[in-house]
């Protein structure tokens, strides 16, 4: 059984090498695949590393804070703040649930 887990993440990651090497060679590299991938880390920490529905509310979730940090925040504190909401959610997350939305809770051995 370890084999095989070991046989899946050696081929997803393959998979996610040759596909960040395509999206640059498409979108050219620079400061803008910095940004989306400090904008996936909050939305994988929330919605759990072992979630994958999880992750997906976690994307709606950000988008919308995003978007409405962007339109009603942005005028009273300042460019930007949409960006910096999703990483206040993310605090606030883990000190609440550090194990995600969907995620479970490490198993405790007596």
């Amino acid at each position: 059984m370890q084999h095989h887990f070991a046989v899946v993440w050696a081929i997803t990651g393959a998979l996610s090498a040759v596909a960040g090497v395509l999206w640059v060679l498409v979108a050219g590299g620079g400061f803008g695949v910095a940004l989306v991938g400090l904008k996936i880390f909050p939305i994988v920490v929330i919605g759990g590393l072992t979630s994958v529905a999880g992750t997906l509310v976690a994307t709606m979730l950000i988008g919308t804070v995003e978007s409405l940090g962007a339109g009603y925040l942005d005028p009273l504190l300042g460019a930007g703040f949409g960006t910096v909401a999703c990483y206040l959610l993310l605090l606030a997350m883990l000190l609440t649930r550090p194990h995600g939305l969907f995620g479970q809770a490490p198993a405790q051995r007596v």
